[in-house]
């Protein structure tokens, strides 16, 4: 009896840390949630930032650079890559965005098959972008994939 009483003490220690840690989880500040998705697609960890950047667009639907960064963890981790598309365009009409919103709105567009949509969002981003994103990006390879799927 006793030891059975003992494995039932145990368990229960055990379910209030587990309990205890997922709470604590759970109660982290918005600050807190931001950097650690900051920091995992500066590492290009889209899918565990993906879920990190949905709760931080629920509290702010409007904040232009959590569209962008959502969106693009959309189109690189998720299986429905087209629905970054909303998102990312949403994004490109802030003047203040950075240039790479327009390499990304292009790919979510080439998803989509409107290839001269998307080919006019990659040369937006040529125009916009510094050439060691250009290159990074393989722009002109994009565009020629573009024109290939058009004929």
């Amino acid at each position: 009896m006793t030891n059975k009483l003992h494995w039932f003490w145990l368990l229960f220690i055990s379910m209030i840390f587990i309990h205890g840690d997922a709470f604590a989880q759970s109660f982290k500040s918005e600050g807190d949630v931001r950097r650690q998705a900051g920091k995992y697609f500066k590492n290009e960890d889209y899918a565990t930032a993906l879920p990190l950047y949905s709760e931080l667009l629920s509290l702010n639907q409007k904040d232009a650079k959590l569209n962008y960064r959502y969106g693009v963890c959309l189109l690189m981790a998720d299986k429905d890559k087209t629905s970054a598309y909303n998102y990312l365009e949403f994004t490109s009409r802030d003047s203040k965005m950075e240039a790479d919103v327009y390499f990304y709105l292009g790919k979510s567009l080439q998803l989509k098959y409107r290839f001269d949509d998307a080919i006019n969002d990659y040369k937006e981003f040529e125009k916009r972008g510094g050439s060691s994103a250009i290159k990074k990006f393989d722009v002109e390879r994009q565009i020629e994939t573009c024109n290939n799927a058009k004929e």
